[in-house]
Parts: structure tokens; sequence; C-alpha cells
């Protein structure tokens, strides 16, 4: 059940930066301003379902408009990227659409301190935070998104870029 939580609205997003499986630096917030963008934080495989409940209704509502963009953000424990990350980023390559490779930015880090600067208590579920323009967290939602969360969302991201 997707919850919604008042960690970090109101704040600039932490500064991270990861690898999208199409090869390019992402910097977030830094690389996002400019438009109303979803991030959704998953530190283990098992979320992808939890994932893929926010990141398919918002690429839904607003695919091919400008001002909206989304990003699939696995973390991966450095300790394990350090020697598995070729094969890690192989994989997800394989398993994800290409269309889709320049929205998936793995980032390798300590785990810890990333879910510390994000305020995400539980490594198994993800963490979606919608972002304004200027990268200030307006809305965040953890698990799966409801239908509830679903609509809220949405209508805050057209709120957001003006509709």
């Amino acid at each position: 059940m997707a919850q919604i939580s008042a960690s970090l609205i109101g704040q600039r997003f932490p500064a991270i930066k990861g690898q999208s499986l199409a090869g390019n630096e992402v910097k977030f917030p830094d690389d996002l301003s400019g438009k109303v963008t979803l991030v959704v934080v998953a530190m283990e495989r098992s979320a992808q379902p939890m994932v893929d409940s926010w990141i398919s209704p918002f690429r839904d509502a607003f695919a091919g408009l400008d001002g909206y963009a989304w990003y699939e953000v696995p973390v991966i424990d450095r300790k394990i990227g350090f020697f598995l990350s070729g094969m890690i980023d192989a994989g997800m390559r394989a398993g994800i659409p290409p269309a889709v490779h320049g929205s998936v930015v793995t980032v390798y880090g300590n785990t810890r301190d990333i879910m510390n600067a994000l305020g995400i208590t539980d490594h198994s579920t993800a963490s979606a935070f919608l972002l304004d323009q200027e990268g200030v967290v307006r809305l965040r939602g953890e698990g799966y998104a409801m239908d509830e969360a679903i609509r809220e969302m949405v209508a805050a991201a057209r709120r957001l870029a003006g509709e």
C-alpha cells in the first residue's frame, strides 16, 4: 500500500549522481531543471513492481509532452558494484527496452548514506519523489502506488507544469 510521506517535502532533492543505461551521467537534481520530474528510487530488485506502479501511470499520463520527465533509480551498494557493475548494467540493459535506457539511472554508492539523504527507512520498498522544475520535492510516496496516490501525483504534476 502506498504511503504518502512528508519527508523532504519542500526541500531540494539531495545531490546524487549516476549513469543511465544509455551511458550518460545524470546529476540529480541539477540535470532535471525546467521539468516536472518523477524520480523513483529502489534499493532491491524485488521492489521493481513498486517502481513500475509509480512510473507507468506517470509515463502514460505525460508521454510525448514537453515539460515532464521520469527516472527509475536503482541504488546498488558500491561494494557490490565495484566488482559486478558491468554485469549488473548489462543485465539491466538486456531486460529493459532501449527506448527507456536514458530514464534508468543506476547509482553505485554507499546505500546507507543515500537512504539517509532521501529519508528512506525501509530498503525493501520503492520511494517516489515528484519534483518541481527547480528540483524541489513536492510529493513523496512509498511502496505500491494505489489509485488515489496516482491521481494525486498526476494532478500535482499538472499543477506544477501550469496546466
